[in-house]
């Protein structure tokens, strides 16, 4: 009977192991971590052109994604001064718009912070300062059309708005005061 001839092991790397010992073939197969199937391809990762590869598709896929990130951080940075710029402006008007004291000229210019804005404002007379109509109460206050600049600023930004309006002062200290001329 024949014997059938044993084919030669084969280990990474494709070489026939036919003159090498046991012992040199399991310490060859140890030593090779990519070992595939037997056969050892000889690398040990990514080459550095495999790499720089990888890292120019990155980069390429990621500039769209910034600039999506970008538009949104600006477009939520402008959503928010639409969001406050009406509200400070209400609040700087109700602060400008309280009862002149009747013995001083109102401030014709100024500067206010409010809420982390600067409002610089200025004042303008359209009118001449006169008596209310008689359905205003004539006798109890002093009436002007004036107009009312503001700037509001924050950082680099910055929205004018002009206000257009009817000023009153009382001519009297108090209504008891003015009971009084009443009499």
């Amino acid at each position: 009977m024949k014997t059938a001839a044993k084919r030669p092991r084969k280990v990474c790397g494709g070489f026939h192991a036919a003159s090498w010992t046991d012992s040199r073939i399991r310490h060859f197969r140890l030593r090779s971590a990519s070992c595939r199937h037997g056969t050892m391809t000889g690398k040990g990762g990514f080459s550095v052109i495999e790499a720089l590869a990888a890292t120019a598709l990155l980069a390429v896929a990621m500039i769209p994604i910034y600039d999506m990130l970008s538009a949104l951080h600006t477009a939520s940075e402008r959503l928010e001064r639409a969001t406050q710029t009406p509200f400070i402006e209400a609040t700087a008007l109700t602060l400008l718009a309280g009862p002149d004291p009747r013995d001083t000229e109102p401030e014709e210019s100024g500067e206010l912070t409010i809420g982390g804005w600067r409002v610089e404002w200025q004042r303008r007379a359209l009118s001449a300062t006169g008596p209310a109509g008689a359905a205003y109460g004539t006798e109890m206050i002093d009436i002007r059309l004036e107009e009312l600049e503001l700037v509001l600023i924050q950082d680099n930004y910055r929205q004018r708005s002009l206000h257009r309006r009817i000023a009153w002062t009382p001519r009297h200290d108090s209504l008891e005061a003015y009971m009084e001329t009443l009499q």
